[in-house]
C-alpha cells in the first residue's frame, strides 16, 4: 500500500489484463491510468464523467500550496 494513503489519490496503471499501483512520478507516455480516494476508495470522477485518462509526456512535479506535487498532462 501506498506510503502516501490518507493524504495523495491512489494510482492505478492498466496494464493487458489488469490494473497494478503505482505512483504518479512512474507513469509512461500513453499509459491509462485511474484514481482513487484515500479515504474512502472511490474513483475519481473528472470533467465529462471521466474516471480513466492516457497520459501525456512525462510526469513532473507543480507547485500547489507550497508542496511540491507530482501531475501528469492527459489526453483531452
Amino acid at each position: 500500500m501506498n506510503e502516501d494513503v490518507g493524504k495523495y489519490m491512489r494510482i492505478e496503471r492498466k496494464l493487458e489484463d489488469h490494473w497494478e499501483e503505482v505512483k504518479m512520478w512512474d507513469l509512461k507516455n500513453r499509459d491509462t491510468f485511474r484514481m482513487f480516494y484515500p479515504e474512502t476508495g472511490k474513483p475519481f470522477v473528472g470533467d465529462d464523467n471521466l474516471t480513466e485518462w492516457v497520459v501525456t509526456g512525462k510526469p513532473y512535479t507543480q507547485n500547489i500550496d507550497g508542496e511540491e506535487i507530482w501531475s501528469v498532462n492527459v489526453k483531452n
